[in-house]
């Protein structure tokens, strides 16, 4: 696979500034993550990480989801806290940095840049919360930073930030409280944003994704890239195992395959989120693990779009559109209809996306913003895939 940065050949000199932090590894995991590789030499370019250029270029600026995003925009943001698992302030920025990327409004590039350099110093190793919010947070930043173009000081101050979000302790979880380990161990919602951290820091640094894409794969099915999650390395319980099409640390994938168990097509299901609140096999499966499948969902789908558009055109069609296929089992789960389908606000722009990447018509409502991504009723409704 050709590396990203590779691939182009545009005309915009977006990165001016390389930082390059020498930081020490802490926690249970630092073996297992080891140095973040060195981010390659600044790029000359005109691509978004999430778009082109000419395709944000082409989107409206009337109609009702254009005017949420600039209604977002212009809002009176929380503070940014990177620790907080319920901050959403990337997401607001993200809008700002959507309105100057289309518009060249500079004060909502100001707005969006002073939001950017506000969260740099919530990440404080000394206040660490659970480790949630670096993970749902950091790829809606480095979006926002992307479409806002940082310069000079700022863009080697959140180069930094990035470095260190990839590499220090994330949250005080015993067992997931690294970007890379997490995204490397977790077949739940815990790696689904690790994943997209990984990714989109890892892109914004220019550092390679292929050990990111394949842990992508072998959560989606192809244990020949990676088999290391947990369940695999180590015994899943009972209560996940019951979900499993096959529950043995030699078989067991994080995203199932076409399988039937007592009767219940578990195509899709992703057992270590569907078996929340020790729910074991049941049909139909329980809110709570019908949301945390959504969690994962909105995870790996923001993953998935980022190596769409940077290098890796065949990740929807990878196992049998695996990605279609957990949606599609939410569908199966008795709460498909309308608004339905959607359990919380967070995930109301995923179906706008995977609508555009499969040509399925799932449920829809207005997409307002989730984690790390929103607005995707602009972003990709009513246009055709490139």
């Amino acid at each position: 696979m050709t590396p990203p940065r590779a691939r182009s050949s545009r005309a915009l000199l977006r990165r001016t500034a390389v930082v390059v932090v020498a930081l020490t590894l802490a926690g249970a995991n630092a073996q297992a993550l080891g140095d973040a590789p060195a981010p390659l030499e600044p790029e000359v370019h005109a691509d978004y990480l999430l778009l082109p250029r000419t395709e944000l270029l082409s989107l409206p600026t009337s109609g009702p989801a254009w005017t949420y995003i600039v209604e977002t925009a212009n809002e009176a943001w929380p503070p940014p806290d990177l620790n907080d698992q319920n901050n959403q302030t990337d997401s607001l920025a993200l809008a700002a940095a959507l309105v100057y990327a289309r518009t060249q409004d500079a004060a909502m590039r100001a707005k969006a840049r002073d939001a950017i350099m506000a969260v740099v110093p919530t990440f404080d190793p000394a206040q660490l919360g659970p480790g949630l919010g670096p993970l749902r947070q950091t790829a809606g930043w480095a979006l926002a930073a992307d479409f806002v173009e940082l310069e000079g000081d700022d863009d080697a101050t959140f180069r930094a930030f990035l470095q260190r979000v990839l590499v220090e302790r994330t949250g005080s979880h015993e067992r997931w409280n690294h970007v890379v380990a997490t995204h490397d161990d977790a077949a739940n919602n815990w790696g689904a944003w690790a994943g997209s951290a990984r990714i989109a820091a890892s892109l914004y640094l220019g550092l390679d994704i292929e050990t990111a894409a394949n842990t992508v794969r072998g959560f989606l099915g192809d244990r020949s890239y990676w088999a290391r999650f947990g369940g695999q390395k180590d015994p899943l319980s009972e209560v996940i195992a019951s979900w499993a099409c096959d529950p043995s640390a030699a078989g067991f994938i994080p995203v199932n395959g076409p399988c039937t168990k007592s009767g219940i097509n578990l195509d899709g299901a992703v057992p270590a989120d569907v078996s929340r609140d020790g729910v074991r096999l049941t049909s139909p499966p329980s809110n709570n693990g019908i949301m945390y499948t959504h969690e994962t969902l909105a995870g790996y789908l923001l993953q998935a779009e980022l190596l769409f558009r940077n290098g890796y055109p065949d990740i929807y069609e990878f196992r049998s559109q695996a990605i279609r296929r957990m949606a599609d089992f939410i569908s199966r789960s008795e709460r498909a209809g309308g608004q339905g389908w959607n359990p919380g606000r967070v995930q109301y722009h995923v179906p706008w996306l995977l609508n555009h990447r499969y040509g399925t018509n799932y449920p829809t409502a207005p997409a307002e913003y989730g984690r790390s991504l929103g607005f995707t009723d602009w972003l990709y409704g009513g246009r055709t895939p490139p």
